[in-house]
């Protein structure tokens, strides 16, 4: 049925059934049902499992147009062969390559198309055009209503239709290509029956593929689904099977590693442009006129290859293998004549030197290897963008390289997930900074894919906003495009099977850049609404914040997406306060045992191993911190070292001296293996991960965890340690007095405020809480003790055990005084000025009541009587403090309210 029938052309398309009846089945081509082994020619199915298959079949509700949310019963669905991609390549997801929801797809097709077509017929013309020319066309696109367009720009539409270069370079299962094929189609269909032109949809759909559509994906599996997408758009628009069958997408959509040129283990960077400064003679350059035609006749042979018959294409095959082959090794042989290395006797060479030597073998290595493959019919597998797609990218064919739309959703893979030698195979690329992700390499790989002017538009992480990896991708984006816009989902989790913080990024490769673009980003209580409501409303409660955003503030400083109001309200803060990092001694994070179920213990295993308390102490888990409060678990770590010295225990001595410990973890030994650092490190078997300095924990200190909703900082008596999702703060000596004062800043709705402006966000409306966000709180400290006494008290009436309304009316509003004196010290003269100010009433009512009295020098019963003789002063309907703070958010909407209501 497919190697000897779909694949075989035969007169009328008449087969012959084994019962001698005569039915018609069409003649396919394309490459779809290709032998590539002998095999299983001969295998036995028994027929129902032909049942079961068509019975499933029909649970679905099949459609063939592509990237719209709405369902049509037409043919097979893409979706499902979206998601036969994911389950098929079962270590996609390790891979990093998640399949994009069909929303999300029409809404990149459409908004990159819409951004190439305005490019282009808004070039040179004033802003007010262009706005006016963008409004007609999103129209066109989005809704398909011409109105806003005159004949002659549908014309140029149309035009420009035609030429469009598009690439995927992580193409997948197909989505993004084929969702701008539909998106092309359906416009040139308007068009078409606007101007009452001739139209053939399945002649237009095949031109489409042919001269705009390309893809690579190093994944053969994802490359197989993406053509079969495009052979079904194209048997659905046929009435009749076409007499030449498919076409042959072997060199539109092909199996390649998008990074990097390998060929077999070998990495070869092909220096293209080293041709051109072969030398001329009085006839020209014939090396380079030599390489230009070969690569003039692999893209037309390469083009001819598309509607070739079963017959032809073994012959292009090989023509085309042998003229690529040519190349290269015409290519590797300039390069290793052009780079002549003379080792020197007796002088040592310099690593760079040994580096360039190592390279030029592997040139040598792999020239012996093409040469010998030009006399044999061995694979031949090497992807080079440039030798692949000489027509769009090879500077020697085309002087204007370069696909007008780059549009794709590159895998997501951190680099500790990568071997060392994977590592090495990015350090060409500038974004390979750091803790980076292979997104990274991929926006910098877009930039050298697109020509000037072109539109780049990813779905990748947002991570990179505020994260020290992304310093190196923040600064390149921010130099080669041009933003036009991000659509932020926030914690929006777009792909089910993974968790990740994502955005749409629509770029612009352009020297000139907009005065602002648009940052959208959606809010925290849409995590079960449905994407296409998200896309019809844009302007809904669905989102945060809309604003437009200065291009000029982006650079490789972390980027801050806010409107100019909320800007002003950061700056005035940073304006009066100084960094923490620069009152603090240290801002550390806990330890890392490495093997928590061994070395965490509680006091159950502690007594029934009768374990010695010399070197066990309490820690902290980030659970265990909240809001002025900590709630310890009950949770100890067994430190096997000198508290004096942090050095480790030698064994010898922890057998003797702590023998139920040490017979516990030789119980435990087991547990404690696999734990590679160790395997490269001199640290002792029982050692712990990373210990940190007992005696940064051994001190007065404010601790907070790593991930919170809001700001929940503590201030810690009693000598916590503390685990990894704990982070501890520790003043510098001359600012030991002010603890409280900082507790009560930090816990405080503006730091809250900004903190959100500064960090990463997580899932469920969470942030980071690490040292390199809480290191940048400008603080200002005062002499003012307001802050001090009310802290404190708020402290005292959280270790109340039984917390009733009278505790929560005291806590609530001894929280908003603190909120309302830190506002003034940041917001003095407005305060003031719109007679909100606080500080002085509340002070002169704590020196009425406490009197000269400490707050440290009270009882417990004394201390809870007079904050409660407090709170009724100063929550009286006539007290004017309390009046003051119910004003705060009315005389003050552009400063107070925001912060209020963050």
């Amino acid at each position: 049925m497919f190697y000897d029938t779909l694949n075989q052309k035969r007169d009328n398309d008449d087969f012959e059934m084994p019962d001698g009846s005569i039915v018609k089945i069409p003649y396919l081509n394309g490459g779809l049902f290709e032998k590539e082994s002998d095999k299983f020619d001969h295998l036995i199915f028994p027929s129902e499992l032909f049942t079961d298959l068509f019975e499933f079949f029909n649970r679905f509700n099949f459609t063939i147009y592509e990237n719209s949310p709405e369902e049509h019963t037409v043919a097979v669905d893409p979706e499902m062969l979206g998601h036969i991609f994911e389950n098929l390549l079962e270590d996609n997801k390790d891979k990093g390559a998640f399949y994009t929801p069909k929303e999300i797809v029409q809404y990149m097709t459409q908004e990159s198309l819409i951004e190439y077509l305005v490019t282009h017929l808004g070039d040179n013309k004033p802003v007010s055009s262009q706005v006016e020319i963008k409004e007609g066309i999103s129209l066109f696109v989005k809704q398909k209503n011409k109105e806003g367009l005159s004949d002659t720009q549908l014309n140029e539409i149309n035009s420009l239709l035609d030429k469009v270069k598009i690439c995927d370079p992580a193409i997948g299962s197909g989505a993004f290509p084929m969702g701008l094929l539909q998106e092309i189609f359906a416009l040139k269909e308007q068009i078409a029956f606007y101007f009452n032109s001739n139209w053939k949809p399945d002649l237009v759909k095949k031109s489409i593929i042919e001269n705009s559509i390309y893809g690579v994906d190093i994944e053969k599996g994802a490359v197989d689904i993406a053509q079969l997408r495009f052979w079904l758009s194209l048997i659905v628009d046929k009435d009749e099977p076409d007499k030449e069958g498919l076409p042959n997408l072997a060199y539109k959509i092909v199996v390649g590693n998008s990074l990097v040129s390998k060929f077999g283990d070998e990495i070869i960077e092909i220096d293209w442009e080293i041709a051109e400064g072969t030398q001329n003679n009085l006839f020209g350059n014939p090396y380079q006129e030599e390489i230009q035609e070969f690569l003039k006749q692999i893209s037309l042979k390469q083009r001819e290859y598309f509607t070739a018959n079963r017959n032809n294409k073994p012959r292009l095959t090989k023509e085309i293998r042998l003229l690529k082959l040519e190349i290269l090794s015409k290519q590797l042989e300039l390069m290793i004549n052009s780079n002549p290395f003379d080792k020197q006797e007796g002088k040592k060479l310099t690593k760079a030197q040994n580096e360039r030597i190592d390279e030029i073998n592997s040139w040598k290595r792999t020239l012996e290897e093409v040469n010998s493959l030009k006399t044999n019919n061995k694979p031949f597998n090497h992807f080079d963008w440039r030798l692949d797609f000489p027509e769009i990218l090879n500077p020697i064919v085309n002087k204007h390289t370069g696909f007008d739309i780059v549009v794709g959703n590159p895998p997501y893979i951190e680099s500790k997930k990568l071997s060392k030698e994977a590592k090495d195979v990015f350090k060409g690329y500038q974004t390979a900074s750091g803790k980076f992700d292979v997104f990274c390499l991929f926006i910098e790989l877009s930039s050298n894919l697109i020509k000037q002017n072109g539109i780049h538009c990813f779905i990748n992480p947002t991570t990179f906003f505020n994260k020290d990896y992304g310093k190196a991708l923040r600064s390149f984006i921010s130099n080669k495009f041009n933003v036009l816009e991000i659509f932020d989902f926030n914690d929006y989790q777009v792909f089910p099977t993974a968790i990740t913080y994502t955005g749409v990024f629509i770029l612009k490769k352009s020297e000139t850049k907009n005065e602002t673009f648009i940052y959208q980003k959606l809010n925290g209580n849409n995590r079960t609404e449905k994407l296409k409501n998200i896309f019809l409303d844009k302007s809904s409660s669905f989102f945060k914040s809309v604003d437009l955003i200065l291009n000029q503030d982006l650079n490789e400083d972390n980027w801050v997406f806010i409107n100019p109001k909320i800007k002003s309200i950061k700056s005035k803060i940073e304006e009066i306060g100084v960094p923490l990092k620069e009152l603090t001694e240290y801002i550390f994070v806990g330890i890392q045992s490495g093997k928590d179920d061994v070395f965490f213990v509680d006091d159950f295993l502690i007594t029934e191993y009768k374990l010695e308390r010399n070197i066990i102490f309490p820690i902290l888990k980030g659970k265990d911190v909240r809001k002025y409060e900590v709630n310890w678990s009950g949770k100890y770590i067994i430190y096997p070292y000198d508290t004096s010295t942090n050095k480790v225990i030698p064994e010898s001595e922890l057998e003797v001296d702590y023998p139920n410990i040490y017979q516990y973890l030789i119980d435990s030994k087991e547990k404690l293996k696999g734990r590679s650092y160790f395997d490269k490190s001199n640290k002792l078997w029982y050692e712990l991960w990373c210990e940190r300095n007992f005696q940064k924990f051994n001190q007065l200190k404010i601790v907070n965890a790593e991930i919170a909703p809001n700001n929940r900082f503590q201030i810690d008596n009693d000598n916590f340690l503390g685990n990894t999702k704990i982070f501890s703060t520790v003043l510098k000596e001359n600012y030991k007095d002010y603890y409280y004062q900082l507790l009560g800043l930090l816990n405080s709705k503006l730091f809250n405020f900004y903190h959100k402006l500064i960090a990463s966000p997580k899932a469920g409306g969470f942030f980071d809480y690490k040292t390199q966000f809480i290191e940048k709180y400008p603080i200002i400290f005062t002499e003012n003790k307001n802050i001090d006494f009310l802290s404190n008290s708020v402290v005292f009436l959280k270790r109340e055990k039984n917390v009733n309304s009278k505790i929560k009316a005291q806590l609530s509003f001894y929280e908003s005084l603190i909120d309302g004196c830190v506002f003034e010290l940041y917001f003095k003269e407005h305060m003031q000025s719109n007679d909100i100010a606080i500080t002085q009433l509340v002070e002169k009512e704590i020196n009425n009541v406490f009197g000269n009295s400490t707050f440290d020098s009270l009882d417990d019963e004394r201390k809870g009587k007079l904050i409660w003789e407090l709170y009724e002063v100063l929550s009286h309907p006539d007290h004017p403090v309390r009046n003051k703070i119910l004003k705060f958010p009315i005389l003050s909407p552009n400063i107070l309210k925001p912060i209020l209501q963050s």
